[in-house]
């Protein structure tokens, strides 16, 4: 099964530890990074 979630920007920033803390933990550095990026400047 696969699940897909749409976030806004203010939505993402809420979730940003944990996404990028549980890819952290799966190994998905990639998805990590693609978190990271979208709040760069």
């Amino acid at each position: 099964m696969i699940s897909v979630q749409k976030l806004s920007k203010k939505g993402l920033s809420r979730l940003k530890n944990t996404i990028t803390e549980i890819a952290e933990i799966e190994s998905m550095y990639a998805h990590k990074r693609s978190v990271e990026m979208r709040f760069e400047e």
